[in-house]
């Protein structure tokens, strides 16, 4: 069974528009959009995903990313009794391991 963030990108993937992106380094969230960014619906679909739909023309046009370093960080760094500290003290927050 694929991850949500798989089935995300895998519908970002199926548009032939040229994806942008903006990362708000303080926030530790990015924004990829399909072409320019545009106005559209928040949709949460859960673990800090958040696709963006154009109700206009009824399309998913973005994924908003949340949390993205320490995502990134819990993938690479296996967990184990110093990551929370390693964690800390990059200043992403506290570790969340599933």
């Amino acid at each position: 069974m694929e991850t949500i963030e798989n089935l995300a990108f895998s519908l970002l993937r199926t548009k032939s528009a040229k994806i942008t992106w903006d990362y708000d380094e303080e926030a530790d969230v990015l924004y990829l959009s399909m072409g320019e960014p545009r106005p559209a619906v928040g949709i949460d679909i859960g673990e800090g995903l958040i696709l963006r739909y154009d109700e206009n023309h009824q399309e998913i046009v973005g994924l908003t990313i949340i949390c993205l370093k320490r995502r990134l960080l819990q993938e690479l760094i296996p967990f184990n009794k110093e990551t929370p500290a390693l964690i800390k003290n990059l200043g992403i927050g506290t570790p969340v391991y599933a």
